[in-house]
């Protein structure tokens, strides 16, 4: 089963006490399916930080693959390749 390196910016490296996520997930996974296994390994209030209950990412995630934002790819359905680079911030908002 492949392994998907997700990379973190440090608005989030708080929640999981890491730089980067290792996660197993079947050949042509989509980002959803990655973000499940996210949750399965690091906590659902992980994934609830980046899932919103409509299935798709919450507006302040940021997520790219290769550099590209997924909102201008498939967004939470874009398919990844093993060797994909995805980083993956939060914004912080304030007044």
């Amino acid at each position: 089963m492949p392994s998907f390196k997700i990379h973190l910016m440090e608005s989030i490296t708080d929640l999981v006490g890491k730089t980067e996520l290792d996660v197993q997930a079947k050949e042509g996974a989509t980002l959803s399916d990655v973000f499940k296994e996210v949750g399965r390994e690091y906590g659902e209030s992980v994934k609830k930080r980046i899932i919103a209950p409509d299935g798709d990412f919450h507006p302040y995630v940021l997520i790219s693959v290769n550099g590209n934002d997924v909102r201008g790819l498939n967004g939470i359905n874009t398919r990844l390749n093993e060797e994909d680079e995805v980083l993956l911030a939060l914004l912080i908002i304030g007044g």
